[in-house]
């Protein structure tokens, strides 16, 4: 598409830097400079593996770290939709996530135009996981997830869902690009008996106009296997770490989680009348979720694997004829540690064991010190490994200044206003 547009001479031009990341900035404003001033088609944000909606801790976007794209392109006259589809799951479970955020309706408040955050998308995965009942997740059926992030100058996106008639461009980070995929496959063919109520009919392919792709595996990544490798090295330890890790993010319900894994339908959760040690060893324990989860093949972990997107490219369309198609490749030659990372140690190493020892009060006390131990030890070290210097506030304290860090806008209907 691109070279059809510009070129091959023109191209060579445009990319003749050595920093790859000035070559697409030259190339984005020169595919801006040539594009239909027509920005009533939304643009549809869909993250990739660990990603996720809203900025976290109300300070990273997923798009744009401390910088937000979102308002940057609401500011130029588009609208913008970020979807908050599950970080970690299947390109099945994704799929189905994101048909229906944007099928379910806007977030918009109609009395007070302020974009809300709500809690209220119920999602059915159908029946893809009745293949193997013994690595399915507890349900099919979730509830209380949340609506896609709508970010809009114009009062016509109010009540805005999506079909033939309201189409869209998806803009996908890494593994949003085979959930995408997947997703415009299932409405273009179909599913069938495994899921009558989102694709039961095929031909709808026709609802997006385009599909970018930024660092998307299309033909899957070693990284997991490396990785998989890695955690069979020291499996105990690693699930320990992913249960404590998961019982932190998931014990609150998920309006008042801070990164929300969305697994509750595998039973990562917290169950009624559960004591948030009472949980912990639930999740620990072999066989409980956590156990379960990894052990199969029904996460990201395996479908952004080389045989994952295999199997995905065995079951999905490749291209569709409706739509137009960008692709953005990445490489990175950074090996893969063969330890823990030092984090990873001085976090397991630092983890309050006996949580009473620390306080004996309340269930919700020893929670909070536990998740002081996963904010300092290790979210805000991966962060600061990852060159973001932000100072994330304690569970019970307000977020004070973001070092280096710009303080996020407020989304508001009719643009974003600072706070």
């Amino acid at each position: 598409m691109v070279g059809g547009l510009f070129g091959r001479d023109a191209l060579a031009q445009i990319l003749n830097n050595p920093d790859g990341l000035v070559n697409l900035r030259n190339l984005a404003q020169e595919v801006e400079s040539i594009l239909p001033q027509n920005k009533t088609v939304p643009i549809v944000f869909v993250p990739g593996f660990s990603g996720w909606g809203a900025p976290l801790f109300g300070a990273v976007n997923y798009f744009g770290g401390v910088r937000d794209i979102p308002k940057i392109l609401v500011e130029r006259g588009y609208t913008v939709i970020v979807s908050p589809v599950a970080p970690i799951s299947t390109n099945w479970e994704r799929a189905c996530e994101l048909y229906r955020q944007l099928t379910f309706g806007s977030t918009v408040n109609p009395t007070t135009n302020t974009i809300d955050e709500v809690y209220d998308v119920d999602v059915n995965y159908g029946a893809y996981f009745d293949a193997d009942p013994a690595r399915e997740p507890d349900q099919t059926v979730t509830t209380g997830r949340r609506r896609a992030i709508l970010f809009s100058n114009s009062p016509g996106f109010r009540n805005w869902t999506w079909d033939r008639d309201h189409k869209v461009h998806f803009v996908c980070h890494s593994q949003g690009g085979n959930t995408a995929r997947y997703l415009i496959s299932l409405m273009s063919r179909g599913a069938g008996t495994l899921h009558p109520m989102y694709f039961s009919q095929g031909g709808r392919d026709d609802w997006t106009i385009s599909v970018t792709t930024l660092g998307t595996p299309h033909k899957g990544t070693t990284i997991i296997n490396a990785l998989d490798n890695f955690l069979s090295r020291s499996r105990d330890q690693g699930v320990q770490l992913f249960a404590r890790l998961f019982a932190a993010a998931s014990f609150y319900p998920p309006e008042k989680r801070a990164y929300d894994l969305q697994l509750d339908h595998w039973g990562i959760r917290k169950n009624a009348g559960e004591t948030f040690q009472d949980m912990l060893v639930r999740l620990e324990s072999n066989p409980g979720p956590v156990w379960k989860w990894l052990a199969s093949n029904n996460n990201a972990l395996y479908d952004n694997s080389i045989e994952g997107v295999h199997d995905l490219s065995l079951k999905a369309v490749n291209t569709s004829a409706q739509i137009y198609y960008f692709s953005l490749s990445f490489h990175a030659t950074v090996p893969f540690p063969r330890d823990w990372p030092a984090w990873g140690r001085d976090a397991i190493a630092s983890f309050p064991t006996n949580i009473g020892d620390f306080i004996i009060i309340t269930n919700v006390t020893s929670f909070r010190s536990f998740v002081s131990w996963v904010t300092d030890r290790v979210i805000t070290r991966v962060l600061h490994e990852l060159g973001y210097n932000l100072v994330l506030p304690r569970p019970g304290r307000r977020p004070g200044p973001y070092a280096g860090a710009k303080r996020p806008a407020k989304a508001k209907f009719g643009g974003l206003v600072p706070e």
